[in-house]
């Protein structure tokens, strides 16, 4: 049996990342016919008890991790059904239920630890195998740009870049990430850390006129809108209208 070809691949740290900062531009492919698989890294949860962890189930309604991430896998597929993608959970822990990130401080701020390292060069090696098996021969990759810090979103964006390979012929590109790039001074303090590698990228600003389509699927996320609003931010219209990218 033939496996499925993707014209492109979007990396989502989280089960609702890539739907909220790239749900417009996942569609216009799938509206054009082409083949999308929306790769998500962080899946799962543990029974950690530090704070970050406890206060995550808390806003979401859930007293336990494996619950809370078996819902958030339900709400993902219904958000990409929508959209008309393909999905693929990987089972890597969510940084707040890692003990070396015990604090909501400690997965912002915190630089990386050995053990996100490693994390790195694992995600890569399976996001490779994953290329390999996947990705058509024109295919365009989507990932994180890492706007806020979020140390998750910075293993994806590192993973990301060690895993391009130009040779294979398809292209990188990375998004800014809803909600963290509407806090003033964000994205200019990630483009700060980041600027010897987008050095020559190209940024692109792409309008969406009709965007109810990614709306219903960001409706999908009901476990998260407390978190979202939260965090501050969140512009139901403006997110879902306008989305920014850095193409290599």
């Amino acid at each position: 049996m033939s496996v499925r070809r993707y014209n492109a691949i979007f990396l989502s740290p989280h089960l609702d990342d890539a739907v909220l900062s790239a749900g417009n531009q996942l569609q216009l492919y799938t509206e054009q016919g082409k083949a999308v698989l929306v790769v998500t890294i962080f899946t799962k949860g543990s029974e950690s008890r530090h704070p970050a962890a406890v206060s995550f189930l808390r806003q979401s309604g859930y007293s336990h991790a494996n619950q809370l991430f078996a819902h958030r896998k339900k709400e993902d597929i219904a958000a990409l059904r929508l959209l008309g993608a393909d999905h693929l959970h990987l089972p890597y822990i969510d940084a707040g239920f890692r003990t070396e990130h015990p604090t909501t401080e400690h997965i912002f701020k915190s630089s990386s630890t050995q053990s996100d390292r490693q994390l790195v060069t694992s995600i890569h090696l399976r996001l490779s195998k994953i290329m390999t098996q996947y990705a058509a021969d024109d295919c365009h990759v989507f990932g994180p740009l890492a706007v806020g810090n979020h140390i998750d979103h910075e293993i994806v964006y590192e993973a990301a870049r060690k895993t391009w390979d130009p040779s294979q012929h398809w292209q990188l590109s990375f998004w800014e990430d809803v909600p963290y790039r509407h806090r003033t001074g964000e994205t200019c303090t990630r483009l700060a850390q980041v600027s010897t590698t987008i050095q020559g990228m190209r940024r692109e600003t792409v309008f969406t006129r009709s965007s109810k389509l990614k709306q219903a699927a960001i409706f999908c996320y009901s476990s998260q809108f407390s978190g979202l609003i939260n965090r501050g931010g969140y512009c139901q219209t403006y997110d879902n209208q306008i989305e920014s990218y850095w193409h290599a």
